[in-house]
C-alpha cells in the first residue's frame, strides 16, 4: 500500500515543479524511516543478497536487512 491517496496528492501538489511532474502513483508514504527502509529493501533484494550500508548509518539498517535474510 502506498499510503492515503489524498495525502499522496497533497505531496504531489507541493513538490511538482515546472519541467518535472510527479503523480500520486510516484509517491509512497510510510510511518517513518524504518518502514521506508524496510519497503525499499523488500522491493530491491532477495534473501541471500548483499547490501552495502554506510557506517555510521541508520541504526536499524542491519537489523531490518538481517530480518529479511539479507
Amino acid at each position: 500500500m502506498q499510503g492515503y491517496l489524498p495525502a499522496r496528492e497533497a505531496v504531489v501538489k507541493h513538490f511538482s515543479v515546472k519541467g518535472y511532474q510527479i503523480n500520486a502513483d510516484d509517491v509512497y508514504l510510510t510511518n517513518g524511516a524504518s518502514m521506508a527502509l524496510w519497503t525499499v529493501i523488500h522491493l530491491l533484494a532477495q534473501p541471500g543478497d548483499n547490501f552495502l550500508f554506510p557506517s555510521p548509518g541508520f541504526p536499524l539498517s542491519l537489523t531490518i536487512a538481517n530480518s529479511m535474510g539479507i
